[in-house]
């Protein structure tokens, strides 16, 4: 039996949809396990902005 054609594109919009949705859990889980690394910036002496009167 042949499947009507919406019902093939819907089938077909659901694949995609699946396989994004795996893409995003593989992205989130490597991103999860992989955290970026985190540097140690010093802090720079305060300057004032304040212009002084001449």
């Amino acid at each position: 039996m042949k499947l009507p054609k919406v019902s093939s594109l819907w089938l077909g919009v659901g694949l995609l949809f699946g396989l994004m949705f795996a893409a995003w859990a593989v992205l989130l889980h490597l991103a999860a396990k992989n955290p970026t690394a985190t540097v140690p910036l010093e802090t720079a002496p305060a300057v004032s902005s304040a212009k002084t009167p001449s």
